[in-house]
């Protein structure tokens, strides 16, 4: 980044400093990353994606996890059909994967939000002030 760039003066402007906007912008989403995909590498989450794919596959859908199955359609360019996705929400709904999913998320997300709870009360204050002066701009 520029030091007198276009980007850098805007983070000056709503955010105070240049440090103070690349932390807000970046960490708060970014530090989430590690903890959300550690909830992913649990026995938990592999025995609930391997529910999902005997499911699928009863449904006569051969797919190893509704990660690739998402991967194929956004990468491959190779959207499911509707049928496919219908049986997806329907595997999702029987093995309560959203809900399975969201326990396994918080064992991991609560000890590491405990534990850096100071540093993400600075980022949201930063932020709040962030949208405030963002609102004075205009």
């Amino acid at each position: 980044m520029f030091k007198n760039g276009c980007l850098a003066k805007s983070y000056e402007a709503v955010y105070g400093s240049v440090e103070d906007g690349m932390r807000v912008t970046g960490l708060i989403e970014n530090a989430l990353l590690q903890p959300v995909q550690s909830a992913r590498d649990t026995q938990q989450y592999r025995k609930l994606v391997e529910e999902w794919a005997v499911c699928m596959k009863g449904k006569g859908i051969n797919a190893e996890s509704p990660d690739l199955l998402e991967h194929e359609a956004l990468n491959v360019r190779k959207s499911p059909d509707k049928e496919t996705a219908v049986k997806d929400a329907e595997c999702r709904g029987q093995v309560k994967f959203e809900e399975r999913l969201k326990v396994e998320i918080a064992a991991v997300l609560t000890p590491f939000l405990e534990e850096h709870e100071k540093e993400l009360a600075a980022l949201g204050e930063i932020k709040r002030r962030g949208e405030q002066n963002a609102a004075k701009i205009k």
